[in-house]
């Protein structure tokens, strides 16, 4: 049988295997509901800002009621001349037109306010929604990505499954190129998942602002959160592979990856040399740092998202070539780390 047909029949297997085993669908469940989650936060902020801005108009329209002037610069252009329109005469008499002008006129200015935070460029936008709601799982990939790789690769030690495979005649390399495999494979699958389910809960945060456009769907942040999820899910579901075939025990192994999945989650992801201390300083070793400076790249600061709100330390991060460099260079030494370690170790039945 040429390397190839055994490759090819070797993944067929793991996909098999994995399809029959839980991890798979736990996951997938845990992107879903922990999306769903997220969806809920985004209209409280909106329904606050909305508030502010009718408290606005109502202190504008009784200062107005009461014979004053009032001139928000933000509200009034350059070129606009205020002064044509008086709210007194020159005996301090309203001049009731000019009073109902500016009421209409504020009136149409917070309006437009209003309508910014819902417009393809706003806060709210479905872009921007869709957008958060993926930043927010990304401090979760780590952990998810980790125990997928512990899972699907030290889990073979505890029933000898490696050590009857081997005795098959199977070569510990094409063996490993389909646990490889499996893991492109699944990472695809998962960023799947994650697109559809933060792309759900953009719509369900964007329903409950009672929005006066109807949602855009924009296929660049979906297809943004497809490759950088992917990418994300593999380079860790890597480290955890790396990490079970090194302790080849899947309870020890799981213990560690997850406590270095969580700091690397929660602490490294965004971090950058701009942070002060240590973890600013060792930052820029991380495989975190790369992926953060790609999601400041991608789903926070991009055109294909349709926002224009800059990543906060934007200059602290590495550009997107010198990121996805960096990226590669840490899922390349994991593969080496499997192909290396397995290739030498002895299998005790």
């Amino acid at each position: 049988m040429s390397d190839t047909s055994s490759l090819f029949r070797l993944s067929r297997l793991e996909f098999r295997k994995l399809r029959k085993g839980a991890s798979l669908y736990i996951i997938a469940a845990v992107i879903i509901l922990f999306s769903i989650l997220i969806s809920s936060n985004a209209s409280d902020s909106y329904n606050f800002q909305v508030r502010q801005l009718d408290q606005n108009y109502s202190e504008i329209v009784s200062q107005l009621d009461a014979g004053h002037m009032v001139l928000f610069s933000n509200f009034i252009p350059d070129d606009f001349d205020w002064r044509a329109y008086p709210v007194n005469d020159e005996e301090g008499n309203p001049i009731p037109e000019n009073i109902e002008f500016w009421k209409d006129f504020y009136r149409d200015a917070v309006q437009a306010e209003k309508d910014k935070l819902t417009a393809e460029d706003g806060r709210f936008s479905l872009a921007q929604l869709t957008s958060s709601a993926a930043i927010s799982f990304s401090n979760l990939i780590p952990v998810l990505g980790v125990a997928a790789g512990v899972s699907l690769f030290a889990g073979e030690f505890r029933n000898s499954t490696y050590r009857l495979m081997l005795s098959r005649g199977i070569r510990r390399n094409s063996l490993m190129s389909a646990k490889i495999l499996t893991v492109i494979g699944m990472s695809l699958f998962f960023a799947l998942v994650l697109g559809l389910a933060v792309t759900l809960s953009g719509y369900m945060s964007y329903s409950g602002l009672s929005a006066a456009a109807p949602a855009a769907f924009s296929f660049g942040a979906f297809l943004s959160i497809i490759w950088l999820g992917a990418l994300m899910f593999l380079g860790y579901t890597m480290g955890g592979a790396a990490l079970g075939i090194l302790l080849a025990s899947p309870v020890t192994a799981m213990t560690v990856g997850l406590i270095i999945a969580f700091v690397g989650g929660t602490i490294f992801l965004f971090a950058h040399p701009g942070m002060d201390g240590i973890i600013g300083s060792l930052s820029p070793l991380s495989l975190g740092y790369n992926y953060g400076s790609m999601i400041q790249e991608t789903w926070v600061n991009t055109t294909s998202l349709g926002v224009t709100v800059p990543g906060e330390g934007r200059n602290d991060y590495r550009d997107l070539p010198a990121a996805f460099i960096g990226a590669f260079i840490y899922i390349s030494l994991y593969t080496t780390v499997v192909f290396t370690v397995f290739g030498r170790k002895e299998l005790k039945a």
